[in-house]
């Protein structure tokens, strides 16, 4: 930024004449200078002085002089001038709206203490400082001030942010104070921010930094939090710089200037290095002291005054622009830009960016109005006209959007399928909707344009197309739809009216349709609309169809229209000068035609709610009769009316419409208003009464009875109810609330329905009241027999009632209700009668139900009568199996022929043996499977029936000429079908196909026929070929007859070439010389001189014979000279057409046989046509006046589309005729002319007649082309004509033939736009998803029909499924995700993708993956899983748990020190269990849990103490007490283990009895018999008896020997005690029981398992007691235990069984090693 010197505003004086103050208006057109004199200078925008006027003393007595200006400041509004005076008082002058006005005191504030300085802030009161230190705000409108905060320190400077809505104040202390006048606080603190060094004269407020200088010729920049964020030091002797007095910020705070002695230094704040910088600062010679400094609101031009009085303008900006010499672009700032139209002074616009990012890109648009500016996050749109702009955050733009400036109130912007609307002078997005769409005729926005009189509420509303058959309606004050419509046709046009109620659309078959969004209700209006438009400041419409302007004024009765005849087309509808005129063009000329203002200024008036002024419009209007809208404006008066509660109105609209009942209800209201409102005050609209008339008006009845039963006045509810007679609703109302007098208003309404005669309702209140017979009685008299009968069958008391019963079955009779009639038949237990009442009624399915069981003979014959019945109702396919079970095959077969079953007429007719009877059905359904070229079945059943012919000729047809041929061989005996085949041959000759007749012929092995034929045609090359191949002994006798037949005919060549062929070359020599056919030209020269000597006659014939053989050398100009010496010149010009020199051939032609001119241009159109130049060969044909030759090439050719346009052209008489060949010929020739059908169809579309191009598509879809490439490439067509240009029923019709080939060709997505076009949602959901295109099917579902969104979700997920994409399952189905996961055993992924989806899901997963591994035998697998992941307390999965663990017993190799980690994981997976299952809930469960817990702790400790010496005994007891649990280990293990560690702890007595009992337990397993397994030497323990036996021994045959030697040679051994040792008790160690008393057991240690003794009489010494769980310990085991924990080097296992014991069981009680 720079700052250039403009003008010198007020010259310097002599001497000092300090300018006191300067300040701009906020219009930017005003600066105001108070000088030394304290007058006050008023100058424009230019700096050209306009005016001036004095400042006054507060005192009057007082001079000018007495005091001094401190502060200037205009009004926001700049039409107010604040002083700030030094003798304690502040003047509000107005300036008056023009130069010269009188100055006008309107506010003055006295204060306690002189003003020291003054701002006025845009958004707020004046605010001053004073010399006492308080900082005051004054405000206008009350004419008061108040203080806002007091320093006591004098105020120096005041300084504004650059929105106006906060200020600093500067004091004489350093103090900078901070204080917010509108809501902002909570965005920075209020209060002292920094204290400076010295006073802050010079102080400004930049964005979120604050600029101090004074006297230390320092600039300090601190941050809003007042820290320092840089300083410029100047007070260097090097800088020469003086105190600074004063700063101004810019207005966008990008830029501050200071002023000083000489010297303006400028600072501006670098958005790429995001620092304040210096700019170089601007030297003044001979200023002196900067007094005083004002931006400009535009931010382009400083003020600066002096010490001596000057004041200059400077031109601060970055730079300039030109725009089309249009408009001015001045950059003041980076983000500060000024745009001012060149040829207007008053267009003008300021464009700051409010988030002060860098504007870099500066565009007119719209006509010159409006303007788009960019910033790098931000986009800015400015009205120039009407001086708003706006800033939205725009970010990550491409710069590709497209804006729309048809709306006056807002842009639209469109970019990549969405759309934004941004309202001028707002800097939030109105909104953002997503269409494919962007067209103005296919956008309507209406904001505020037409409010309610006195209504504060905005409306603002948005119309637009999701696709071009649905509309969708958006409220932009909520943000919300408000509805969608879907139409039947595409719209090309819509619009809102100005209040947004309703809505225009028009769609492309021109059909106008008006939609009202209150009532959601739509009306079509006109057909054939060209153009329409809604008047502008009514709602009134104008519509043209053909030559007539269809006008409504008013637009809630939209068929009431006015319409009148108008020339040409309308163009526009003008408003101006208090008429309304609609404007049309024809040709260069205009027309205008006047509507009646006074019907269009009633809409104006209804919507101001000026109900005065629409009366007396609609009083004044002509009769009824006359003017039809009267009636419609009175209707639509009413209805606004009674929503604003205007009754009298209300009541006079429904007089003059007639509608007296209204009328008298509305004037009894008012009454009852106006009386309330006498009582109580008010409009009368607080009245109860009035409200609940106002509902039943409305015919909102529930809501009257609230308002009533608020009042508790019930019997008004209850009348109300009675006089509309809602008996219904009165009764269950005096049911809800009790009422006394319910029996009296039952009977009252039981009378009013029998004199009404509703007895249909009367007997459904005594069927509820339990009075069936009542209730039947009069159902029978209202003829309702159906429900007579069914009461009866409800209630046995009636059933009981024969009499009852059979008057009601008589009346059902009667009625032919026979199937009730056989139900109550049924019920009262005459089922033969009912038998044939449903015989009677048809009704077979309960018929044959009941002749099961009553007369089973009659099934049979019931199913014969069911399938007759079929037959007789057309139901053909039901009465089949009808026929057949009742052994009637042939009415069986007549219906599955009838119905068009035939694959079961074949399987019906292969079981009849009779063929003669049913010969006609064997022929027709040999005819259908021809038809369908099922030749195989078709041929079957012919034979089947001896029908050898048809099945012949069904071949022949077919053109399976070989199949015909063995069916002849076989059975034709009289050859009546081989003479049907020649026959078929010499059609194929007559029709020219001589290749299909050669190839009939061979096949009956007739080659002669074929060789006549082909001599007949004269293709000798192809006789000669059959010749060779079958009669090659006839070869050369067939040359020389071919070579005599060609010379009698003339044609010497080809004679020439047979006799050669058949070696007779002489003979074409003879021949040759007979006929003096000579190869020297010398004989012609000597023919022409003897000729003209002797034979003149003959000299013709010589010039021809002579032309002749020069047109064969090619010398064509001399032998055109001798066909015309010959008096031959057609000769000539053949000769040139054969060799189509046409230019040759016209110019003969012309000069020598006019008549050959015709056959010149014939035969060179012909070949133009081979050309292909289409357009010369028809001019050439219609100069020779051959337009039937034209039609006729086109047709043989196939070009029907060229046929037909000729044939329109010049033989309109023969259209008719050549359209019908035209759709006959296409329609038998599909298989051959595929190519033509492409071409036709191509014409077909250019033409515009894309139903017919399509037709033509479908008919090579229908034929038996092969080349699918051309039969795709047609099917691709058809479906881009169908989405493109067709809709309605037929582009149904055409989508559902062309959308399932599609889909067989793979072209999926093609398939779903041809079924969108047709409206066939589901199929086009279904081809997207078949192209897994899962983004637009979901895209169609929510914009067409979001039922199917479910539906979409459910493919998507089996999909996934089965591709296995788990992660993209993962996102829309979870628990899919997981089970697919597991089903491909991915288990580890799976526990990872359930982890964030809770705990529930899971161990569900969990829990699958842990029986997987039980099933693999993985089962410490199982348990890291568990004790990873936790053990919920779900009960389906303690089995598992259980299972888990009681197979981890059962593995070997685990009592090893390494094996302790894996029991201590079991240990805490079952210790996080039980501590979980302490509950009532799982009581049965827990003790199981817990028993489980002491195994694996044990078993967990027995491996901590293994192989260490002190502890041992331990493992040994550990091992022996597991036996106490062998019902759940396994037996043989449990005493395998105990028995070997007691061994090797050398207890071999316990040894012994242990391994003894094994050997039972494996003998017993061996031979799977438990009771082989005997106890003996375990009584004295309480180790469990009944133990199941494992299914396979612990130990292999090999350890077992071992074991089994081992007991047997300790057997031996007399010196060993061979039982276990008892104590004390008498009994073994180990064990619990307590012997005084049974069912009573000592606790057991937690350590070794075996018995603490605790009881009365023992020594408490002796054991630790816990202090969780009762558990207790042997003290003696646990000190052992404590003592080898304490040496932590021995192991680490201990350690952990120490923490585990102290968290399971508790801290124990302290005690001393000692």
């Amino acid at each position: 930024m720079q700052l250039k010197y403009l003008s010198t505003v007020v010259e310097a004086k002599e001497d000092a004449s300090k300018i006191l103050a300067v300040a701009w208006s906020a219009n930017n057109s005003k600066l105001a200078v108070c000088n030394y004199e304290r007058i006050v200078y008023l100058f424009n925008e230019n700096g050209e002085k306009k005016d001036k006027f004095p400042t006054k003393a507060a005192e009057s007595q007082n001079s000018r002089k007495s005091y001094s200006i401190k502060g200037l400041a205009f009004s926001p509004d700049s039409t107010k001038i604040a002083v700030g005076q030094t003798d304690n008082i502040i003047f509000v002058y107005k300036l008056g709206e023009n130069w010269g006005s009188k100055k006008v005191i309107c506010n003055k504030f006295l204060q306690q203490s002189s003003v020291t300085c003054l701002i006025w802030l845009t958004e707020g009161p004046i605010i001053y400082g004073l010399a006492d230190g308080k900082i005051r705000a004054a405000y206008l409108k009350s004419n008061k001030s108040q203080t806002l905060y007091s320093t006591g320190s004098y105020a120096v400077s005041l300084a504004s942010n650059a929105r106006g809505t906060a200020f600093l104040s500067g004091h004489a202390d350093g103090s900078i104070i901070r204080y917010y006048i509108t809501d902002e606080s909570a965005l920075e603190q209020q209060g002292r921010v920094t204290v400076a060094i010295t006073p802050p004269y010079a102080l400004a407020w930049a964005s979120n930094f604050i600029f101090v200088g004074g006297s230390d010729q320092i600039i300090t920049i601190f941050d809003k939090d007042g820290r320092v964020h840089k300083k410029f030091d100047y007070s260097d002797s090097s800088h020469n710089e003086k105190e600074f007095s004063v700063a101004c910020s810019s207005p966008s705070g990008q830029a501050v200037v200071v002023g000083s002695f000489n010297r303006l230094r400028l600072f501006v704040w670098s958005t790429s290095r995001l620092v304040w910088e210096e700019n170089p600062c601007k030297e003044i010679q001979n200023l002196y002291t900067v007094t005083s400094l004002c931006w400009r609101r535009d931010g382009s031009r400083i003020a600066c005054g002096s010490l001596c009085g000057s004041v200059l303008l400077f031109e601060s900006i970055l730079k300039k622009m030109l725009w089309k010499n249009k408009y001015e672009f001045t950059y003041v700032g980076p983000s500060q830009v000024l745009v001012k139209s060149v040829e207007s002074v008053e267009r003008s616009l300021t464009l700051k960016s409010e988030y002060n990012y860098e504007i870099n890109d500066v565009r007119i648009m719209g006509g010159d109005r409006y303007v788009v500016a960019r910033t790098p996050e931000t986009l800015l749109l400015g009205d120039i006209f009407k001086n708003l702009v706006s800033e939205v955050l725009w970010p990550y733009s491409n710069h590709t959007e497209r804006f729309y400036f048809d709306n006056q109130n807002v842009c639209l912007i469109f970019n990549a399928g969405e759309l934004t609307l941004v309202e001028y002078g707002a800097n939030e997005i109105l909104t953002r909707v997503r269409t494919e769409f962007m067209n103005p005729h296919l956008i309507s926005v209406r904001l505020n344009e037409r409010k309610q009189m006195n209504s504060l509420e905005d409306n603002k509303k948005l119309a637009y197309v999701l696709d071009l058959k649905t509309i969708c309606v958006v409220d932009l004050v909520f943000g919300a739809g408000i509805m969608q419509v879907t139409h039947d046709s595409k719209i090309d046009w819509l619009e809102l009216n100005e209040t947004g109620h309703k809505l225009l659309y028009r769609d492309k078959k021109m059909k106008l349709t008006l939609l009202d969004i209150r009532s959601m209700q739509s009306h079509s209006i006109l057909t054939y609309c060209t153009f329409v438009q809604w008047v502008a400041g009514s709602d009134v419409v104008v519509a043209q169809s053909r030559n007539n302007a269809c006008v409504w004024y008013n637009i809630d009765t939209p068929d009431r229209l006015s319409i009148f005849p108008i020339k040409g087309d309308i163009i526009d509808i003008v408003r101006s000068d208090g008429k309304t005129e609609i404007v049309t063009q024809e040709g260069t000329h205009q027309f205008g035609y006047e509507l009646d203002e006074g019907l269009v200024e009633f809409g104006t008036a209804v919507h101001d709610s000026d109900f005065g002024r629409a009366i007396l419009f609609l009083e004044n209007l002509q009769e009824a009769a006359e003017c039809p809208e009267a009636e419609g404006m009175w209707q639509n008066l009413a209805e606004i009316a009674l929503q604003l509660h205007n009754l009298k109105v209300a009541e006079r609209c429904y007089a003059a419409l007639g509608d007296t009942s209204r009328t008298q209800f509305l004037r009894d209201t008012s009454q009852i208003a106006d009386e309330y409102a006498e009582i109580n005050g008010g409009n009368g609209f607080d009245c109860p009464e009035v409200w609940a008339r106002m509902a039943i008006l409305n015919k909102q009845l529930k809501s009257a009875e609230a308002i009533y039963l608020e009042q508790n006045e019930l019997e008004k509810a209850l009348n109300m109810y009675k006089s509309f007679h809602k008996w219904d609703e009165a009764v269950a109302l005096a049911e809800q609330k009790n009422y006394a007098g319910l029996t009296s208003l039952r009977n009252e309404h039981m009378k009013w329905l029998m004199a009404t005669q509703q007895e249909e309702k009367s007997a459904q209140i005594k069927e509820k009241d339990g009075d069936y017979m009542a209730a039947l009685n009069l159902y029978l008299k209202a003829g309702l027999c159906v429900r007579a009968a069914r009461l009866i069958q409800r209630s046995s008391e009636l059933l009981e009632n024969d009499e009852v019963a059979i008057k009601v079955i008589s009346s059902l009779m009667k009625s032919e209700q026979y199937q009730e009639a056989g139900e109550l038949y049924e019920s009262i237990r005459k089922p033969h009668k009912a038998l044939e009442c449903y015989r009677k009624g048809h009704v077979y399915v309960k018929a044959m139900e009941l002749a099961k069981f009553v007369s089973p003979k009659d099934v049979v014959l019931l199913e014969e009568e069911w399938g007759d019945y079929l037959m007789r109702n057309k139901q053909l396919d039901a009465a089949i199996n009808h026929y057949i079970e009742a052994g009637k095959t042939i009415k069986a077969l007549d219906a599955a022929v009838g119905a068009r079953q035939w694959k079961k007429a074949v399987q019906i007719i292969q079981v009849i043996d009779d063929k003669n009877s049913v010969i006609k059905h064997y022929s027709q359904l040999g005819r259908h499977f021809a038809n369908i070229k099922d030749y195989k079945t078709a041929e079957q059943l012919f034979i089947d029936v001896k029908m050898y012919q048809e099945a012949i000729e069904m071949y022949i047809e077919a053109g399976e000429w070989s199949k015909a041929y063995a069916l002849c061989k076989e059975y034709d005996k009289n050859e009546k079908c081989h003479n049907l085949l020649i026959e078929k041959g010499k059609t194929f000759q007559q029709m020219g196909k001589l290749h299909e007749a050669e190839k009939l012929y061979l096949i009956i092995q007739q080659p002669d026929l074929a060789i006549s034929m082909y001599k007949e045609n004269k293709q000798y090359d192809q006789m000669m070929k059959l010749v060779r191949e079958y009669h090659c002994d006839l070869v050369n006798t067939t040359h020389l007859h071919l070579a005599q037949q060609c010379e009698l005919e003339g044609n010497h060549k080809a004679a020439e070439k047979h006799y050669v062929d058949g070696g007779e070359w002489k003979l074409a020599v003879k021949m040759y010389r007979s006929i003096d056919m000579w190869d020297d030209a010398y004989r012609f020269d000597f023919a022409f001189e003897l000729a003209r000597t002797s034979k003149a006659e003959k000299l013709p014939e010589i010039h021809y014979k002579y032309a002749m053989v020069l047109e064969d050398d090619g010398k064509f100009k001399e032998a055109e000279q001798e066909f015309i010496k010959a008096g031959k010149p057609k000769e000539a010009v053949l000769m040139y057409i054969h060799n189509k020199d046409w230019e040759n051939a016209e110019r003969v032609a012309e000069a020598y046989d006019d008549s050959a001119m015709v056959e010149v241009l014939v035969e060179q159109a012909k070949d133009e046509f081979l050309l292909k130049n289409y357009s010369r060969f028809e001019s050439l044909l219609l100069r020779a006046h051959k337009p039937e030759m034209i039609i006729s090439l086109y047709k043989e050719n196939g070009l029907w589309v060229e046929a037909l346009r000729i044939c329109r052209e010049y033989l309109p008489g023969h259209l008719n005729s050549l359209q019908s060949e035209y759709q006959k010929e296409v329609g038998s020739k599909i298989s051959r002319d595929v190519n033509s059908l492409i071409v036709q169809a191509r014409q077909w579309e250019q033409n515009g007649e894309f139903q017919t191009a399509v037709d033509c598509y479908i008919k090579i879809l229908n034929s038996k082309c092969k080349d699918q490439e051309i039969v795709n490439n047609a099917l691709t067509e058809a479906a881009r004509l169908v989405v493109k240009y067709l809709e309605g029923q037929e582009c149904s019709y055409i989508a559902k033939i062309i959308g399932p080939k599609l889909t067989e060709i793979n072209q999926h997505t093609v398939a779903a736009q041809v079924y969108l076009a047709a409206d066939m949602v589901k199929e086009s959901i279904d081809s997207f998803i078949n192209a897994d295109d899962w983004v637009r099917a979901r895209k169609v579902a929510a914009e067409l029909d979001p039922s199917f969104e479910n539906y979409i979700t459910n493919r998507y997920k089996e999909s996934l499924k089965r591709e296995g994409r788990t992660e993209q399952l993962a996102d829309v189905d979870i628990i899919g995700a997981l089970d697919l996961l597991c089903s491909q055993g991915q288990y580890a992924k799976c526990l990872e993708l359930a982890k964030p989806h809770g705990q529930q899901i899971l161990h569900k997963y969990v829990a699958l993956y842990a029986a997987q591994l039980i099933k693999e035998g993985k089962c410490l697998d199982a348990i890291d899983l568990y004790h990873k992941f936790g053990t919920p307390t779900y009960r389906q999965n303690f089995n598992i748990y259980r299972r888990i663990i009681i197979d981890s017993f059962s593995l070997r190799n685990l009592d090893t020190p390494e094996s302790y980690i894996r029991w201590s994981r079991m240990r805490t997976v079952l210790y996080n269990l039980t501590e979980t299952l302490n509950s009532d809930k799982y009581i049965d469960v827990a003790k199981e849990f817990e028993k489980l817990l002491f195994i694996c702790h044990y078993y967990a400790l027995r491996c901590a103490c293994k192989n260490i010496q002190n502890l041992s005994h331990i493992a040994v007891k550990i091992s022996i007490a597991l036996l106490r649990y062998s019902d759940i280990i396994p037996a043989d293990k449990a005493y395998y283990e105990a028995g070997i560690d007691a061994r090797s702890a050398g207890r071999e007595s316990e040894a012994f009895v242990f391994l003894n009992h094994y050997l039972d337990l494996y003998e017993a397993i061996e031979e799977n018999n438990v009771e082989l397994v005997e106890y003996l030497g375990l009584e004295n323990t309480d180790f469990p008896t009944d133990v199941p036996i494992p299914e396979k021994p612990f130990l292999n045959d090999k350890e077992n020997e071992e074991i089994k030697e081992w007991v047997l040679a300790v057997s031996m051994n007399r010196n060993l005690d061979q039982s276990l040792p008892t104590d004390e008790r008498g009994i073994y160690g180990a064990s619990l029981k307590y012997p005084q008393k049974e069912d009573t057991f000592y606790p057991m240690c937690i350590i070794t398992g075996w018995p603490v003794f605790i009881y009365a009489g023992t020594n408490k010494s002796n054991f630790i007691e816990f202090k969780k769980g009762k558990h207790v310990a042997i003290k003696d085991e646990w000190i052992k235990l404590m003592m080898a924990v304490k040496n932590m080097s021995i192991s680490m296992p201990l350690m952990d069984v120490v923490n585990f014991l102290q968290e399971w069981c508790g801290v124990p009680p302290t005690f001393s090693f000692q």
